[in-house]
């Protein structure tokens, strides 16, 4: 009777050995089951946008409004929001901000519910979120809608528009993107440049202008527009900001040539010793010899050579002008005229 006792205590004891290894060995497994999903989760859910196009239309009140239309490939998820944050740098106000899909316009509204959106008012930016029912592996395309006051930039050669379109902080590539400009009649289109990208660019009418991005755009990198037009159509006076802008244009190219501002109230600058001076750009070179006056009109192309007004100086400095082939990125060509110790800036082409 002993002998049996002790023998059904060994069982059960032997059988909840078993239980308790066979425990241990299913929750190890789930949790390394966890932690070998969720890497793969995360590497899973990614967006890439097939298309980003954008059509701006200048209106004759000074205003110009912009339509977004990204076409996104969701990959993994589920997806559920997107969001937008669009700079007010060089604005006096952006209004009308509208979001939509396919199936028509969003609701304004801080639910959370898929088919609304809401805006925040933040420093340097109008932020929109919207939101739409769960996304997984498939595309989608949504239409980003708003109104620019203050925006342009008023000069008596032309009024112009300078317009990031596709903007830079991105996640993902834009694989393909055209932008059009339109702007009122009787205004005509004078001249027009791409910047950040290289892009195919042509003029429909007179009235319209078309960039088409040549390659994908990678993260971090805009696509930016200039259109100039005919001065005096649109009833716009000079925005607050746009002084302060041709300003920190004219620093830009100093940091290239090594002069400094001089004057409160004048966009003059200081040359050391009237020394040849030179413009770089993204992808254009402009190199001016030392001279008493001269003019610098770039064009489209790798090198603009300079006008001597004075018919001295033959722009020959060619181990000056190959450093300054290297040097910064900025992308907005400047016009300006020259002493020996002053130098005027001002935008063209």
């Amino acid at each position: 009777m002993l002998a049996a006792f002790k023998s059904i205590i060994r069982k059960e004891g032997n059988d909840l050995n078993m239980f308790n290894r066979t425990w241990r060995w299913a929750m190890l497994m789930a949790i390394l089951a966890v932690f070998i999903a969720l890497p793969a989760s995360a590497q899973s859910k990614s967006v890439v946008w097939n298309r980003f196009d954008v059509d701006i239309t200048v209106n004759k009140d000074g205003t110009f409004q912009v339509v977004e239309k990204q076409e996104i490939h969701f990959i993994g998820g589920p997806f559920t929001f997107g969001y937008r944050d669009i700079s007010t740098k060089n604005t006096e106000a952006i209004t009308d901000i509208r979001v939509g899909d396919a199936n028509g316009d969003y609701l304004e509204s801080k639910g959370g519910e898929p088919g609304t959106f809401y805006v925040e008012d933040r420093s340097g930016s109008k932020y929109v979120k919207w939101f739409f029912e769960p996304t997984a592996d498939a595309v989608r395309t949504f239409t980003i809608r708003y109104v620019v006051h203050g925006g342009l930039r008023i000069y008596d050669e032309g009024d112009q528009l300078w317009w990031k379109a596709v903007y830079a902080d991105r996640p993902a590539e834009v694989k393909s993107s055209v932008v059009t400009v339109k702007v009122p009649p009787p205004a005509v289109i004078e001249n027009m440049d791409a910047y950040y990208v290289m892009a195919d660019i042509a003029l429909l009418d007179k009235q319209t202008a078309k960039f088409t991005a040549k390659d994908p755009i990678p993260p971090g990198k805009p696509f930016e527009v200039r259109v100039q037009f005919t001065h005096g159509v649109v009833a716009s006076a000079v925005p607050t900001w746009q002084a302060q802008a041709d300003k920190e244009a004219a620093s830009s190219f100093l940091d290239l040539v090594g002069g400094e501002l001089v004057g409160e109230e004048t966009e003059a600058v200081a040359v050391p010793g009237g020394a040849a001076v030179a413009f770089a750009a993204e992808e254009e070179l402009a190199h001016l010899a030392e001279a008493p006056a001269a003019e610098l009109k770039p064009a489209r192309g790798l090198v603009a050579e300079a006008e001597i007004a004075s018919g001295q100086g033959d722009g020959s400095r060619k181990g000056e002008k190959d450093r300054l082939d290297t040097l910064g990125q900025r992308p907005h060509p400047l016009c300006f005229s020259f002493s020996r110790v002053h130098l005027t800036l001002g935008p063209c082409w």
